[in-house]
């Protein structure tokens, strides 16, 4: 009996002794954002797939393409129907509803779904941050580390190490303009692949 409260005592004192929580446990580990490759342009074309807004203005546009160029230290958005959206030196393009058939964003040769973060670098480059559920961003890395003609079991490990990797970015720094860059360096991310 004895031996039992000395136990009970030793794990009561260790639980009292351990950290408490961090800002970073409670940090959003649902989203990522994601830094994509630009090959520093001044100047981006987008086709739009589906219902997005401007947060910065509530401007919203479907379908056609959307413009973005740098130039005089700001960055002016056009879209192909609705003529110039926006200019400034950041903003965020939203889409309407979170989900793969909601529509998505097509550059770089590859499909890219969720939000998007723009903003002018000081070298005058544009960079965009892919911001996406975490679901949706293991789309966009397991499909391109290893390819569907792998064995089950495997995709499923390289869906769980990816995901590890990636939470490990999230938490280091929650409030960074982005967590994980797509290439190689990183994860390989090439947005969002149905297979």
């Amino acid at each position: 009996m004895k031996r039992a409260y000395a136990i009970a005592l030793v794990l009561t004192l260790l639980v009292m002794l351990l950290p408490a929580p961090s800002a970073a446990a409670a940090a959003d580990i649902s989203v990522v954002r994601v830094r994509l490759t630009t090959n520093n342009a001044t100047s981006i074309i987008m086709s739009v797939s589906g219902e997005y807004f401007i947060s910065e203005n509530g401007r919203s546009f479907s379908g056609g393409s959307l413009t973005l160029r740098a130039a005089n230290g700001v960055i002016t958005v056009t879209h192909s129907v609705e003529g110039e959206l926006f200019s400034g030196k950041s903003l965020s393009v939203k889409s309407a509803k979170m989900d793969p058939a909601a529509g998505s964003m097509y550059f770089n040769s590859r499909r890219y779904l969720g939000h998007f973060n723009v903003k002018l670098l000081s070298t005058g480059y544009i960079q965009i941050v892919n911001e996406v559920p975490l679901a949706h961003y293991l789309y966009g890395v397991v499909a391109y580390e290893m390819n569907d003609a792998y064995p089950l079991e495997a995709l499923k490990a390289q869906a769980v190490a990816a995901k590890s990797y990636v939470l490990v970015s999230v938490l280091a720094s929650p409030n960074a303009d982005y967590h994980i860059g797509d290439t190689s360096s990183d994860q390989v991310y090439k947005g969002y692949n149905s297979a």
